[in-house]
């Protein structure tokens, strides 16, 4: 079904949205009308911002706050002193499902830079988005505002066994197994290496994926889902014996954890923890954290989980500010997706 659009969810209503991770940014207003004709810029323009300033946390949402501009000074002190937020009007937004089309090219180049940070000038990322645009059947997009729009979110596979020759999918492997050599979990080097070889019978997906941040939860089993149709199509097994998806994960810094406690003892007695009332917060390990709320679910079904710094990461002071990323690598069966499938759905619900 290339360049039709495959389905559309309506959250209604869609996760509300509020900077709040520095405290030069509060609350906003903006009036109706501007919301009515440019939600879906508003909607990317504050996901760039937050990629900038806020810790990443889907469900730590934006609020786009419907008030009259002469009013909501004022209304914004009286909250302040009651204690209270103020009321918040929602919006419904149609988020549709493409097939990966040329048009894409940019945005999906971005989101893998994106997914693979400091190590993206590394890694061929023209060539990888290229291979991904000329697999239109396998993966999908998700666009508010048409088919011709920047896709906010893609998720795909690639066969590294059948490309193992394509110039991107060397340096994409390469570089794999030398960050889960570096991880906490060097036996997955192991395994991917033998899984890897010419002469072996697995055949190993790596799962791409990446959305903007503030992106709905929601939505992203149902990329799984697709996904796994699509694979599964006219009845037949999965062509793949393993994935490996990729993913990030993050570390608080000193510094960090330092101002969260400042922040914790200034606010209110009955406001809880900015971590309490954050369950996409969710430890990996003592000091790790999760971007994508949905990896709690797939490491269930992981036979291994990596976690790994990035190899070109610029050296962090314990004084510096701001989320230490890393990535993540998760093996899964190919026979366990479409319970996987099943068990993110019911828990992204």
């Amino acid at each position: 079904m290339p360049g039709d659009s495959r389905a559309a969810i309506s959250l209604k209503p869609i996760e509300t949205w509020v900077l709040r991770r520095n405290a030069k940014f509060g609350a906003f207003a903006l009036p109706t009308s501007f919301l009515d004709h440019h939600l879906p810029h508003l909607i990317l323009t504050l996901s760039l911002i937050a990629m900038d300033i806020d810790q990443p946390s889907v469900s730590q949402p934006i609020r786009a706050v419907r008030a009259d501009p002469k009013k909501s000074k004022r209304k914004a002190d009286e909250a302040s002193d009651s204690g209270s937020e103020p009321e918040i009007d929602t919006v419904d937004v149609d988020f549709e499902f493409f097939d990966p089309a040329p048009i894409d090219y940019h945005a999906i180049k971005h989101l893998l830079m994106q997914l693979f940070q400091s190590d993206a000038e590394h890694l061929a990322l023209g060539e990888l988005t290229d291979l991904i645009l000329s697999q239109p059947q396998l993966g999908s997009t998700i666009k508010v505002d048409g088919k011709d729009s920047d896709p906010y979110a893609f998720l795909t596979t690639i066969d590294l066994n059948t490309h193992r020759e394509h110039a991107a999918i060397k340096v994409l492997t390469a570089y794999l197994l030398s960050r889960a050599k570096s991880s906490f979990t060097p036996d997955l080097q192991t395994v991917l290496h033998a899984a890897l070889e010419p002469s072996s019978s697995a055949k190993v997906g790596v799962v791409l994926g990446e959305r903007l941040v503030n992106m709905p939860v929601q939505l992203i089993p149902h990329m799984f889902r697709m996904l796994a149709e699509e694979l599964g199509s006219n009845g037949q097994p999965s062509p793949f014996t393993h994935f490996l998806i990729l993913s990030r994960t993050f570390a608080e810094t000193a510094a960090d954890r330092e101002w969260a406690m400042e922040e914790d003892t200034l606010a209110a007695p009955a406001k809880k923890s900015k971590n309490a009332k954050n369950p996409s917060a969710l430890t990996a390990g003592n000091s790790l954290f999760l971007y994508h709320p949905e990896d709690e679910f797939t490491a269930r079904f992981a036979s291994h989980v990596a976690d790994y710094p990035f190899e070109h990461s610029a050296p962090r002071g314990e004084d510096a500010f701001g989320v230490d990323s890393r990535g993540r690598m998760l093996l899964v069966e190919a026979s366990k997706l479409p319970e996987l499938v099943q068990v993110m759905m019911e828990g992204c619900s």
